[in-house]
Parts: C-alpha cells; sequence; structure tokens
C-alpha cells in the first residue's frame, strides 16, 4: 500500500483520499441546508393620469377627437389621482405637438380650471402659459406653482380649454404626464 509522509508521518494514500471524499461531501452538502427565499414587489406609478371630453368620462389611454376645424376650441379634461399611501411631488407636463409645426401663437386662447371630482369648481379658470420646446411641440404650463403636491388621495381635474387660431391645421397630439 502506497503512503505519503505528512508531517513526518506514512498516512496511506487511501485515507488521506477518505478524508479529501468527507470534506468535498460535506462542502456540497453546506449548500442545502437552506432553502433560498426570494421577495418580488411590484412598485407602479403613484399618480393615475386619466383623459377626456367629459369630465365624469375619462380614459386611462388614448383618445381621438375630431375633427376640429381652425378657429374652434377643444376642452380636454385630465384627471390626476394620487394612489399612493404618501404625498407625491412632481411636475405636470401637458405637450403638444404638431409634425406639421406648431407655436404658441396657434392657440388664440389657452385656459385651465380644476374640479372637484363632482364637478363643482375648486379653482376658477385662468389664462395658462405656453412654451415652445421645439418646432413640433409646446408645453401647456397649467400648474400655478411648479412642482405639485399631491397629498394623500386627492384626486382633481384640470378642465383645460384650447382655442384654436383660423390658419391652425393638422394634427395635434396632446400628451401629459408628471414628472419628479
Amino acid at each position: 500500500m502506497k503512503a505519503i509522509n505528512i508531517f513526518g508521518k506514512s498516512v496511506p494514500i487511501a485515507v488521506v483520499l477518505m478524508v479529501v471524499l468527507a470534506l468535498t461531501a460535506t462542502a456540497v452538502l453546506v449548500s442545502y441546508l437552506s432553502n433560498t427565499i426570494r421577495a418580488n414587489a411590484e412598485v407602479r406609478s403613484p399618480i393615475e393620469l386619466r383623459i377626456g371630453t367629459v369630465w365624469n368620462d375619462l380614459a386611462t389611454g388614448s383618445i381621438v377627437i375630431g375633427p376640429i376645424y381652425g378657429g374652434e376650441s377643444i376642452e380636454l379634461f385630465v384627471s390626476t389621482q394620487n394612489l399612493a399611501s404618501v404625498s407625491i411631488t412632481g411636475t405636470m407636463w401637458n405637450i403638444v405637438a404638431n409634425e406639421d409645426g406648431i407655436t404658441c401663437g396657434d392657440f388664440s386662447s389657452l385656459t385651465a380650471r380644476v374640479l372637484n371630482m363632482d364637478g363643482t369648481e375648486k379653482y376658477p379658470s385662468e389664462t395658462i402659459g405656453c412654451e415652445v420646446i421645439d418646432a413640433n411641440s409646446v408645453r401647456l404650463i397649467t400648474t400655478p406653482t411648479e412642482p405639485w403636491t399631491w397629498a394623500v388621495g386627492l384626486h382633481d381635474i384640470a378642465d383645460i380649454t384650447a382655442v384654436f387660431e383660423e390658419g391652425a391645421h393638422g394634427t395635434y397630439i396632446v400628451s401629459t404626464y408628471v414628472h419628479q
């Protein structure tokens, strides 16, 4: 029987192999002494937006309006609801785009007011601002102070009215979102 010298003592190779195998088996067993646990959390946007042309019939996706002619007005209702259990602070962005080009001069009037959930007026109508982003988009500035804080459970409806200039034409796309 072959032996090796360990610390000055002769040890049979078979014994060394058995010790190595026992240590390896023990190491493999250690990883199976407990299960693995995991928790998945789906985090959603805290502010839900809805849009429509009637204050109490709003959609969460896209809507199609029209046709509308130059010189006419459009009234959009945008609902914001804080679904979180904490106050949320952000800035409301209302972007109007037109691939044919757009300026703030495409509108003869821009107004907004805020309604309670029963349709009564919460804040009176006021002229809203408009700023050019680029040749194909403008931002309508509807919040009196930015950023805005939505208290827990706050659910308001913005009533935005835009009157187009007579020469306005093309497809106007309104996109609304809240960002930090």
